[in-house]
């Protein structure tokens, strides 16, 4: 992961295969406090998602990999929460459990490397972007919902007969 070097501790997220978009966005909602809310808008997003990648490679497909554009990340932000959490990247501190993130000055800039940092391939490279999106947690809120949508659809779209990959966190 290209962002370690921002965590206190180590981290090494889980995944688990499911055979369904609901299951997923039901899974991916489940280790938050706002369970079962946005379930619905998660399988939406999730699904719009993965039919996009499916199009002739996707709009993102470059020859060394997908990559994740900022404006996606933030348009699946705003159609999952409105306005509930504001639009854009966080504008205070958050702490996630014992961690705190980087302070929100930062978050544009590190976002900016992360979207240029990766060209995902694979399944591994998929999971490293996500502990380095979450470590970054560029959102006030939603940040795990977003990225479980991300890791969902792009390992469903590499790995379709296998079904959707859900973070366990």
């Amino acid at each position: 992961m290209k962002f370690n070097h921002l965590r206190t501790s180590p981290w090494a997220p889980t995944f688990t295969w499911v055979a369904t978009a609901r299951e997923a966005a039901d899974r991916i909602n489940s280790f938050h406090e706002d369970y079962p809310r946005f379930v619905m808008a998660t399988e939406i997003a999730l699904s719009s998602l993965q039919a996009g990648l499916s199009l002739t490679g996707g709009p993102n497909m470059w020859p060394l990999g997908y990559f994740v554009p900022l404006s996606r990340l933030r348009t699946i932000h705003r159609n999952i929460f409105g306005d509930t959490y504001g639009r854009g990247w966080r504008a205070g501190r958050v702490t996630v459990g014992l961690y705190r993130p980087p302070p929100p000055e930062q978050v544009p800039g590190l976002m900016d490397k992360l979207e240029a940092a990766y060209r995902i391939t694979n399944l591994e490279g998929l999971a490293g972007w996500y502990e380095d999106f979450e470590t970054i947690h560029p959102f006030q809120d939603g940040n795990g919902q977003v990225g479980g949508i991300i890791v969902a659809a792009y390992a469903h779209h590499f790995h379709p007969e296998k079904g959707w990959l859900a973070p366990d966190q």
